[in-house]
């Protein structure tokens, strides 16, 4: 039986085909030659786009990373630029309220000048006016009647003021005239101390002293109201200077005028005075209302009768 597969000693076996199988297989060869040198050349192509590709991602990274330094930058700048622009708001606002304060108070100051400047106008109008007048008035006639009013209304004030002096001057002899009263009950009120006078009734003649002293001081208050009342009436109608010295001497003359009548009682009592003080007392002639008699105790009274009065009160 015959190898189909052919041997080199198989006479049957054609030559002509292995040579067209390896013609074939040349040609296989080439053409697989030449498609891998396309696809070579097209991976060197490829190799080259991918290079030039990174190449750009690189740039692109670098670009982004520069990018994103620029854009956070940027933000600080415009926070920045934010917080001046807060501060720059707010030194406007305190600035427009200030040059609102300012404007209101440049409208007051012109106001008020134009208020002041018309006053001050009308004052000049009525100075010149009075001026105008006095020329007309004060003339020689007229000086000498003004002279002639001022010197009666002189010596109707000194007149006024003698007459206070002289009831000053009463008035001082009736407070020495109740000082002696004083003197002549206190020693009245020691001679009857040793009868049978107990040292509660006393005291209740100590009680009647001080509220009769206490009356006597309203009364003088009173008349140094009225007298200063008076004095201030003088000195309003008068403007000359002798006057008013006439009526300040005879004020020292009444603050100098003090007048104390002091009682002494027994040892457990010593110490109690009626003070009736007169200060700045130049008495107007109302001041004839208070009584010396109110402190008169009858020294031919006797011991029994200073003690039935005493138990009276």
């Amino acid at each position: 039986m015959s190898n189909p597969t052919g041997g080199s000693g198989s006479p049957n076996f054609p030559m002509d085909v292995i040579f067209n199988s390896l013609r074939e297989l040349q040609q296989e060869k080439e053409r697989l030659q030449q498609h891998f040198n396309g696809e070579k050349s097209r991976c060197r192509s490829l190799e080259i786009k991918l290079e030039a590709c990174q190449s750009k991602h690189y740039q692109s990274i670098e670009k982004h990373c520069k990018m994103l330094e620029t854009v956070n930058a940027a933000k600080q700048k415009v926070l920045q630029t934010q917080l001046q622009a807060t501060r720059l708001k707010e030194l406007n606002d305190g600035k427009s309220a200030r040059i609102a304060e300012l404007r209101r108070q440049i409208c007051e100051v012109v106001k008020k000048e134009d208020e002041e400047l018309k006053v001050f106008e009308n004052k000049l109008a009525d100075l010149t006016s009075n001026f105008r007048d006095a020329r007309n008035y004060y003339t020689e006639e007229n000086v000498r009647n003004e002279l002639e009013q001022w010197s009666r209304k002189a010596d109707e004030t000194k007149a006024e003021v003698f007459k206070e002096d002289k009831v000053l001057k009463d008035l001082t002899d009736k407070f020495n005239q109740l000082q002696m009263e004083n003197k002549k009950a206190k020693d009245e009120l020691n001679c009857k101390l040793e009868f049978d006078i107990t040292p509660e009734e006393l005291q209740i003649a100590l009680r009647v002293f001080e509220e009769m002293n206490q009356k006597s001081k309203d009364d003088l208050k009173e008349s140094e109201k009225q007298l200063e009342e008076e004095l201030e009436r003088i000195k309003r109608g008068n403007d000359t200077s002798g006057e008013e010295s006439v009526v300040n001497k005879h004020i020292i003359a009444a603050k100098n005028s003090n007048i104390t009548a002091n009682c002494e009682g027994p040892s457990m009592f010593t110490g109690c005075s009626l003070q009736a003080e007169s200060n700045q007392t130049a008495v107007h002639g109302q001041l004839s209302t208070v009584n010396p008699q109110y402190f008169r105790l009858d020294s031919r009274s006797s011991a029994a009768g200073m003690k039935g009065n005493l138990k009276s009160f």
